[in-house]
This record gives structure tokens, C-alpha cells and sequence, in this order.
């Protein structure tokens, strides 16, 4: 007799996995009765295996259309997580397999290393610290602003080491660092190596996991996308000619503005795609839309930003490292715009406190584990104060530590107070702008972090993998993909064909999603 079909059922997502297994064990279901688990829509679905029909209430069923939405969901993620991971080894094989196949001379010659190298201090950049690595003979590279370089003195796959490149002169590169580095990297002998952006792959994979979990209005934008909503259609929205604008721009600017949902823009070569989209953001900003813009490379954003930026009225910031923004456009940058802020003085002021904070801390021991040999915190603070010594450790050593706990509560307290004030000042600068520009890859930065807006509009959407365009259009209830599938596709190191096929690509071919093509 064959046995009867698989058992499904969902818990609550919210339930910690003690209280799920509490539950599934209370209905006699073991780890081991457990097929498969699916995560997704505010609930854990599970398959049990074959065999097995417990008896459970009614709120534990999943309908037909309930299984199949988390199935859908929770299905995307992995399958883009897993792409995705093979998208960043494949990128991380062949800079590894680089460095170790040539020597340091041979990738000098190829462009992608510099040797024989000397730093030294280059000043601050907003909250960057600047070294210009140089040397006596000429430099030639293939390596250049915006580049993520690796640093090191000897074996560079040993090193962790990274920083941003600001640019290249004759004979020296100047790179920035997050965090001020080490000193062996102010030596001679320093190498610089082109490497791998993980930042923008670990952005992607944290986009996917909120996709689990989002709320009205964003998760319309996502079951459209997966299939499981019909997209609401985008009819004209008649307004008077626009200057300078073709029939069919002028029939894209008034199909974005009756748009329902998404709305696809087909603008190939020559037929004035980046002049449509100038005209539809500022339509939209008429009408009140705070506008995400974005591209999968800086240079289209620049675009974008110039066209923008040609008739001066709207506020426009721009997000992202300052070495990737045109110098032409360095006005609209967030950090630029940073310094102009009426809190800036104080954040000045704080960036020296805390860093004052910091000089007087590491005039005391630290306690590392070798000092402190197992002693808490408290227990040296009581011993500094008593004048005693323990477990060989001298009393000067004790009051010492105590002193650099005292000073690093300090510290602490003012680089809190620096970020506090940092924070809210960027939240003001980026709520108060018309129009946020950034590449995709930017809008999962710190920045960003929590924004909305009304309206997403991503150009370039034909050059870019699907979890990269996901990024931008997660963040509005309405989006706009512009692109020309027939040009070039999405550039894959690991060769994968799915990834080659863009979300603009995918729905064109699906014909779900309105579209209007540039023809002139």
C-alpha cells in the first residue's frame, strides 16, 4: 500500500525555534520526521516526511496558495543566494589564482600590482584616513580611482588589509582606509594589489533575506516580481509638452506618472533614454515623489546626475565613495555636503575629542588576556583601588589597566556622541533631498540604511544582475527599470547563464510589466 502524500504546515516565523520545536514535538514530529523547511512571509512551512499524518488544528494547514507563496519566496532567495556566493568565489578565485600564478613583477607588467612602495600620511578625508604610497620610478597601472586594492609587505594573500583608491600620478597612488592603518603599512616595501569588492556581494545577500519579510506597501513590488501579483497597468497621465521631447519620451514621462506599480523604459542607442529618465524624475518631483536614483555603475549615475543637475533647482545628493564621483559633481556628494552642514563645527569638535580621548587611553596598559590572566574588569578595578597585586601582576600594572578602563568608557562615550550626531545629520541631509543618486551596490550602505522613497528609478537595467536591481527597487512602492536588453548583458565571472539574464530582460520576455519603447 502506498504511503499517503507528504504533510505540510507552517508556525509562526516570530516563535524562536525553541518554542517551534516545543510545538512540533507536542504533535509527535521529531527533527527527523522533518523533510524540508521553507522561511518566508512571516512563516516557517514545513514538509514532513512521507508517511507520516499527524493530526493538527486547522491554524497549522497552509492552503494551496499559502504553500505556494512561501515556497515562491523563500525558494528565489536561496536560488539567488546560492548564484550569488558562486558570482563572489568565482571573482575571489581568479584575483587568488592571479596573485599566486604571477609573480609580483609579472603583475606589475599586467597593470594589476604595484611594488616597492613607501607610505606615508596623506591628512583626512571626511572620516577617511589618506596614505600616498610612492616610489622613485614611474608608475603604470591598470588600477585607478574607486578601485579596491589589497595591501601588504611580502605574501599579499596573507594580508587583510584594504583600502579605496583616490588616485594615480606619475609616481604615486593614493588610497583610503576606513580605519587608521597599522604602521608596518607606512614602511617601505608596501605592494599594492588590485582585489575583490565583497561589499557589494554581502549588500546583494542582505537585500534578499529582507525580501523574506517586507511590509506593505514594498511587498507588492516583490510578489509582482516573483509572480505572484498582477502588475498594475501605467495609462497616460496627459500633461502639457515637454521642451525638447520626442512623442514617444513625452508618452514615457506621462505613462510614469499614471504607473500603478512598475513601469519598464526600452531606450535603445541614440533614442534618448537619459534625457527621458532627466524628465521623469523631474515629474515626478513636481508632484511631491521623493526620487532613489540609481545605476550599476558610477559613471551612469554621473550621467544621470549632470543631466539633472543642468537646470539647478532640484536638491540632489549624491551617495558613494568620494574617489567613484565625477570631480565635476563633487558638489552634490554627501560627504561634501557634510562639511557644509550647520552641525559640522560640532561634529569637528567631537572628531577631536574623541580622538583626544583615544591619545590618553593608550597611555595606559590595555588589558589584554596576557595582563589580565583571567581578572574581570571589576575585579581590577578593586584591586587597582585596594594597591594590591595578583597573580604576579604588579600594582602599578592593576592601576594602570584600571586607568585605560576609566579612559576607554571616555572614549567610548565620545565616539558615540561623534556617530549620534554623524547619523542624524546624513538621516536630515538625505530626507531633505528632491532626488538620492548612489549605484545600486550604495543603497544598501550605512547611509541609506532604513530610507525610503516614493519612487525608484534604475537605469542601466539590462547591465546589471537581477539581485542588483532588486536593491534600489525594494526601497519604493513604485520603480522604473530603464534599459536595451539587445545591448550588452549582465557581465558574469562565473559564467552562469542565469545571471546573464537581467530582471529588465526577464520582464520584457514575460510581457507582465508596462513598457514604453524609445523608437526616434
Amino acid at each position: 500500500m502506498a504511503k499517503p502524500a507528504a504533510q505540510w504546515l507552517t508556525l509562526p516565523a516570530e516563535y524562536s525555534p525553541e518554542k517551534r520545536e516545543r510545538i512540533l514535538q507536542r504533535y509527535g514530529i521529531k527533527p527527523g520526521n522533518i523533510d524540508r523547511v521553507w522561511e518566508a512571509d512571516g512563516a516557517v512551512l514545513y514538509r514532513l516526511k512521507r508517511g507520516l499524518v499527524p493530526k493538527l488544528p486547522p491554524e497549522m494547514l497552509p492552503d494551496e496558495e499559502r504553500k505556494r507563496r512561501i515556497l515562491r519566496i523563500a525558494d528565489y532567495i536561496e536560488e539567488y543566494r546560492q548564484l550569488i556566493e558562486a558570482e563572489r568565489e568565482a571573482e575571489r578565485r581568479g584575483r587568488i589564482e592571479e596573485i599566486r600564478r604571477f609573480s609580483g613583477r609579472e603583475l606589475e607588467s599586467f597593470g594589476r600590482a604595484i611594488l616597492d612602495l613607501k607610505g606615508r600620511r596623506a591628512g583626512r578625508l571626511f572620516d577617511l584616513e589618506l596614505v600616498r604610497y610612492g616610489r622613485d620610478r614611474r608608475i603604470e597601472t591598470e588600477i585607478s580611482s574607486g578601485d579596491i586594492v589589497l595591501i601588504s609587505r611580502g605574501d599579499p594573500l596573507k594580508s587583510d588589509l584594504s583600502a579605496t583608491v583616490m588616485g594615480v600620478g606619475r609616481n604615486h597612488i593614493e588610497v583610503a582606509f576606513s580605519q587608521s592603518p597599522p604602521r608596518w603599512a607606512l614602511k617601505e616595501q608596501v605592494r599594492i594589489d588590485l582585489f575583490v569588492n565583497d561589499v557589494t556581494f554581502k549588500r546583494m545577500e542582505s537585500n534578499l533575506e529582507r525580501m523574506r519579510y517586507l511590509a506593505d506597501p514594498y511587498r507588492r513590488i516583490r510578489d509582482i516580481l516573483l509572480g505572484l501579483a498582477e502588475c498594475g497597468p501605467a495609462p497616460r497621465l496627459e500633461r502639457e509638452s515637454v521642451p525638447g521631447l520626442n512623442a514617444l519620451q513625452q508618452e514615457a514621462v506621462e505613462r510614469s506618472l499614471g504607473m500603478g506599480d512598475l513601469f519598464l523604459i526600452h531606450g535603445p542607442p541614440g533614442t534618448g533614454k537619459t534625457t527621458t529618465l532627466d524628465r521623469v524624475i523631474r515629474a515626478h518631483v513636481e508632484q511631491g515623489d521623493r526620487v532613489l536614483a540609481t545605476a550599476d555603475s558610477n559613471v551612469a549615475v554621473d550621467n544621470l546626475l549632470e543631466k539633472l543637475s543642468a537646470e539647478g533647482e532640484l536638491d540632489l545628493l549624491r551617495i558613494g565613495h568620494p574617489a567613484r564621483i565625477d570631480s565635476a559633481l563633487e558638489r552634490y556628494s554627501l560627504m561634501l555636503r557634510l562639511t557644509q552642514a550647520p552641525e559640522y563645527p560640532e561634529i569637528l569638535r567631537l572628531q577631536e575629542e574623541a580622538k583626544a580621548a583615544a591619545e590618553r587611553r593608550s597611555a595606559y596598559s590595555k588589558p589584554t588576556p596576557a595582563r589580565t590572566r583571567g581578572m574581570s574588569r571589576e575585579r581590577i578595578l578593586k584591586l587597582a583601588g585596594e594597591g594590591r597585586s595578583y597573580r604576579g601582576v604588579s600594582p602599578e600594572t592593576l592601576r594602570s589597566m584600571a586607568s585605560w578602563y576609566r579612559e576607554e568608557e571616555k572614549t567610548q562615550a565620545a565616539f558615540d556622541r561623534l556617530r549620534e550626531l554623524e547619523e542624524a545629520t546624513i538621516r536630515r541631509l538625505v530626507s531633505e533631498a528632491d532626488v538620492v543618486l548612489a549605484t545600486n551596490a550604495m543603497v544598501g550602505a550605512e547611509a541609506l540604511e532604513g530610507v525610503t522613497f516614493d519612487l525608484s528609478v534604475v537605469d542601466e537595467g539590462s547591465q546589471q544582475i537581477e539581485p542588483s536591481t532588486l536593491l534600489p527597487l525594494l526601497r519604493s512602492p513604485r520603480g522604473i527599470i530603464a534599459g536595451d536588453h539587445r545591448q550588452l548583458p549582465p557581465t558574469v565571472l562565473s559564467d552562469l547563464e542565469i545571471l546573464k539574464r537581467s530582471l529588465f530582460e526577464r520582464l520584457i520576455a514575460e510581457e507582465r510589466v508596462p513598457a514604453t519603447m524609445l523608437r526616434v
